[in-house]
């Protein structure tokens, strides 16, 4: 009797896996890395300033975080017009993470890495406050943050005959 319950058990965990599986293929995306897109208006007269704060502090972080694993990739972008309303932003910095999951997650051991990168780069916790208040803040506004994630289109699956 027992073999025959364990027999049942292993039996539906194999049929639930493979209709897992089959549900999984004829999904129409696949799933990728999250981006984090950080929206900002750099104040008037202030680009140099705020160019100088991605340039000396920004980059080195995020050059550090993906050497060290902690992010996949980062870009920046620009956008040249402007409508002057509260939500505006003329720049976008996106760091690319693996999931959902790195983004969010501040485990113990994330933050930690998160935190020496910062001490290299800045020297102390005390001067990162510091240069973000002299650089950043003072140079640029902070418009919005979201996260969106990649996913890819899977191919269509040929119809099957009925024949």
């Amino acid at each position: 009797m027992k073999k025959m319950v364990q027999s049942t058990l292993l039996l539906s965990f194999l049929l639930m896996v493979f209709a897992a599986t089959a549900l999984a293929q004829d999904q129409p995306t696949t799933n990728g890395p999250v981006w984090r897109i950080a929206y900002t208006k750099v104040k008037p007269g202030k680009n140099a300033d705020y160019m100088k704060w991605i340039r000396e502090y920004r980059l080195r972080v995020l050059a550090e975080q993906k050497s060290a694993g902690l992010i996949l990739d980062y870009k920046f972008f620009s956008k040249p017009t402007s409508d002057n309303t509260p939500t505006d932003w003329d720049t976008a910095a996106a760091v690319l993470y693996r999931t959902y999951a790195d983004a969010l997650d501040d485990n113990a051991d994330r933050t930690k890495k998160f935190r020496d990168i910062v001490i290299k780069v800045f020297g102390s916790l005390e001067n990162q406050t510091k240069m973000q208040t002299e650089l950043r803040n003072a140079s640029s506004d902070f418009v919005s943050s979201e996260l969106v994630r990649e996913f890819a289109f899977n191919p269509i699956k040929p119809a099957t005959s009925g024949n």
